[in-house]
Formats: structure tokens, C-alpha cells, sequence
């Protein structure tokens, strides 16, 4: 009788293990897939998402007389204590010119802290769609990526863009609104 209790208890317990391993690879592919899934979701409901990592670069752009005003925008969640800020407020550039910018985040706490930036570009004027993503050719940019800010510190955060010719006429501003979060703090 005690036989056939522990071999009970063993199946079970096995039965728990293969149910908790096929649980945690489904963690780990819902972890994997959430990037994809959060820029479904905001297609969906409207919500512009530059698609930053699989952006194709068009090559260099012919510049030309026709000028934008870019403006930068700054922002880090209420529970990510790294704090990010724009160094140019806003730079007019030419259509197809090389442009690089940076941001700043400092780190004021005594550990290291990973975070993840995401961005938005909106264009402004007489256009009728607002999600410029399109429209610029980013060539280097910390969004999307995660990033260890270290304790005490302060870091330059580089962004490098053209914006292409086909940017709509009557497109007289550009905003890249950038907030970083805490990737510990991130569903809590």
C-alpha cells in the first residue's frame, strides 16, 4: 500500500514538473514575442510605433533646400528613478541632411539600473496622418533596446536620422518623444 502511495506521489510530482517547465517556456516566448505584440496592439488601436529595429535604411538621401523643425521630448516613467532629459530642444534641418542628437540620462541611485526606452515621431502641420515613423531614416537611436544605467552616473544617449524626402508637403514639425521605464518595474 505505501508502494503505491509513493508511486503515486511520483506521478504527481512529475506531472507538476512537466506542467511548471511548459509554463516557463511559455513565459519565456510570451517574453520574447511582447515587443511584436505591443506594436500589433498599438496598429490596432491607432497609436503610432516607428518600427525602429527592422527599419530598412534607404541610403544617403539627396539633401535638399526644403527645411523641418525636429523638436525633442523627454520623459521617464514615475517609477524609473533614471532620469532622461533632451539636450537640444529642437534643431531645423534640411530634408535628407544627416542630423545627430543626444539625450542625457543620469542614474542618481547607488545600483545599476536596467531600462528600455520607447519612442514615438509624430508630425505636425497640414498632414492628415500623424505617425511621421515612415517618413525618417533612423540610423542609430537607444530605443527598443535595453540599457544598464550605472549607479552614479551620467550617460549620453546618441540619435542619428534623416528625414526622407517623401515627408508630406505642409509638414512643418517632426517630435521624437522619447520615456524610459524601469524594465524591473515594467507589469508590477
Amino acid at each position: 500500500m505505501a508502494k503505491k502511495k509513493k508511486q503515486s506521489l511520483l506521478q504527481n510530482n512529475w506531472r507538476l514538473l512537466v506542467k511548471l517547465s511548459v509554463l516557463g517556456v511559455l513565459m519565456l516566448g510570451l517574453t520574447y514575442a511582447s515587443v511584436p505584440l505591443y506594436a500589433m496592439f498599438c496598429k490596432l488601436v491607432g497609436i503610432p510605433v516607428p518600427g525602429v529595429a527592422s527599419q530598412s535604411f534607404d541610403g544617403p538621401q539627396e539633401v535638399s533646400g526644403r527645411e523641418v523643425e525636429v523638436r525633442f521630448v523627454a520623459a521617464s516613467d514615475p517609477d524609473m528613478p533614471v532620469q532622461l532629459r533632451r539636450l537640444t530642444p529642437s534643431v531645423r534641418v534640411k530634408i535628407g541632411e544627416p542630423t545627430l542628437v543626444a539625450y542625457e540620462a543620469t542614474n542618481p541611485t547607488d545600483k545599476d539600473i536596467t531600462g528600455i526606452a520607447i519612442h514615438t515621431v509624430t508630425m505636425h502641420g497640414d498632414v492628415v496622418s500623424i505617425d511621421a515613423a515612415e517618413h525618417i531614416n533612423l540610423l542609430k537611436c537607444f530605443c527598443f533596446d535595453e540599457f544598464t544605467y550605472p549607479a552614479g552616473q551620467t550617460v549620453q544617449l546618441p540619435v542619428s536620422f534623416t528625414v526622407k524626402s517623401d515627408l508630406p508637403e505642409g509638414t512643418n514639425t517632426i517630435v521624437f518623444s522619447y520615456t524610459l521605464y524601469d524594465v524591473n518595474q515594467a507589469g508590477k
